[in-house]
């Protein structure tokens, strides 16, 4: 009994050597960075990696785990850079310090979701639903509370270097197709209420008779225009922007499951 209990453990142990092998070798080495990385900056608590990278690099755990054979998109190793503090040519290359700086970033608590109070170098970005009304300029939020409510998160240091008032940020869904291919339905933005300046081609969140849209604004022919990405200009003309046009904020980040 004693010897095939022996034998049994023995197994038991060599099978799990060989997952594990076997895991790390479906592993791209620049994903195995990417999450060696972020256990030794205590941001993963190891029960469930691939779904809190996800949360705190503000992707779907879909991109993650596609990373996961692939490598971390551009996009990827840029956020968790910017998000996480983690070098990108670290990620990259494996060469040169993990983190910016050379050394770990402020740790959080395993297993916990990053936010203002346990990081004071990590900025949250609600997730809100814009009211607005027709001949009104000022808005209104509604906050999500729900599943689809998490916040983003951005790195302080990402905030500050922008100019950004973190007050003034708010998330919200892409609805529609009016601004394909360069935002998605169901894709999640920020908008920085704090800046209403009108630019040729930049993209703004503005109340247009009370309705609440996403369009991107161009100077043609001495007036002010509101353009749809889309190249259907016959179901998405662009429109001129009268005095009931109200400028909610400039788009300053796009979340997307397209690539």
């Amino acid at each position: 009994m004693m010897f095939n209990s022996i034998v049994n453990t023995a197994c038991i142990n060599r099978v799990f050597i060989e997952a594990t092998i076997t895991g790390m070798k479906h592993m791209h080495e620049r994903m195995a960075r990417l999450y060696a990385a972020a256990r030794e900056a205590k941001l993963l608590a190891g029960d469930a990696d691939q779904a809190t990278l996800a949360r705190l690099l503000n992707v779907a755990q879909q991109n993650v785990n596609n990373w996961e054979a692939r490598g971390p998109s551009a996009e990827g190793v840029l956020a968790a850079q910017e998000l996480l503090g983690i070098s990108a040519t670290y990620v990259l290359k494996g060469t040169g310090p993990k983190f910016l700086g050379g050394e770990v970033p402020q740790k959080a608590p395993p297993g916990t979701l990053i936010d203002s109070d346990h990081r004071t170098d990590m900025v949250g970005v609600r997730k809100v639903i814009f009211r607005i009304s027709a001949g009104i300029a000022g808005f209104s939020v509604e906050y999500q509370d729900n599943g689809d409510g998490t916040p983003l998160f951005f790195s302080k240091d990402w905030v500050d270097r922008r100019g950004y008032d973190a007050s003034k940020l708010y998330a919200t869904k892409v609805s529609g197709q009016s601004m394909e291919p360069s935002f998605f339905d169901t894709d999640v933005v920020v908008i920085n209420t704090d800046d209403t300046e009108r630019e040729d081609g930049a993209v703004f969140a503005v109340n247009y008779e009370g309705e609440f849209t996403l369009k991107r604004l161009v100077r043609d022919m001495r007036e002010w225009w509101l353009v749809s990405d889309n190249a259907d200009q016959k179901r998405f003309p662009r429109k001129v922007c009268h005095d009931g046009t109200y400028l909610v904020g400039r788009v300053v980040y796009r979340q997307t499951e397209h690539f």
